[in-house]
Formats: structure tokens, C-alpha cells, sequence
């Protein structure tokens, strides 16, 4: 390690170059790297090709941000993306709610299929 002194009166000093060898080991899995991050990282991705196999999602999810990701974390990283990308169904039927009430005028037959775990 080479260093030197800012000042003659201070006794700070600057590490000029360090010639070492690096000995801690390198971590493959960080907490930091969610399937909400990556979500946001790659929503763009997913939005071009939603068919997108979790597989290959994963073989350059973890190439990119070298870290080993289950494939279960995958399909939340495509089940968050797809609710950015799309919405949530009740957000989705209360936009639908206010382009009715625009187009008073407008005659609509509509068959619901109302899901139990929705309500």
C-alpha cells in the first residue's frame, strides 16, 4: 500500500495504490434483488414478448445482475410486471365504469362471470 501525507502539519493521509489480492468470497444471492426490482428492471422486456419462458428469463436475469434466482421467483417477477403493465382486473373495470358513464347513449349487453375470491 502506498500512501502520502495531505499536509506537513496534518497527520491525515490518502491511500495512493493499493497492490492486494482480494480473499473475500463473492455472494450469488442477494435480498436486494427482488422479484419487484427486476420487475421494474425488465418490465419493458416482458411487455415486448409476455410468452417470454421462465428459463431463459432466469439464464439472463442472472447473467445481468450476477446473483442465482429461483425459477418461482420468475413467475412473480411476470406476475408483477403484468399487473404494471396491465393493471389490476378492479382497476381495469373501473376505467371500464367511467367510459360508460361518458358514453351515456351507448347500449352494451354485457354476460359477467363473477369470480367468488374477486369479492
Amino acid at each position: 500500500m502506498y500512501v502520502s501525507f495531505m499536509s506537513k502539519c496534518e497527520k491525515t493521509f490518502q491511500v495512493k495504490t493499493i497492490k492486494g489480492e482480494h480473499t473475500c468470497c463473492r455472494v450469488s444471492n442477494s435480498q436486494h434483488c427482488t422479484s419487484k426490482f427486476l420487475a421494474k428492471k425488465y418490465e419493458t422486456n416482458i411487455r415486448s414478448n409476455p410468452d417470454w419462458p421462465a428459463g431463459s428469463m432466469q439464464e439472463i436475469m442472472q447473467r445481468d445482475n450476477k446473483t442465482s434466482l429461483s425459477l418461482w421467483k420468475m413467475y412473480r417477477v411476470k406476475k408483477h410486471a403484468a399487473k404494471s403493465i396491465s393493471g389490476t382486473e378492479i382497476e381495469q373495470y373501473n376505467n371500464f365504469g367511467i367510459t360508460l358513464r361518458k358514453f351515456i347513449g351507448l347500449i352494451l349487453i354485457l354476460q359477467l362471470k363473477l369470480n367468488v375470491s374477486m369479492i
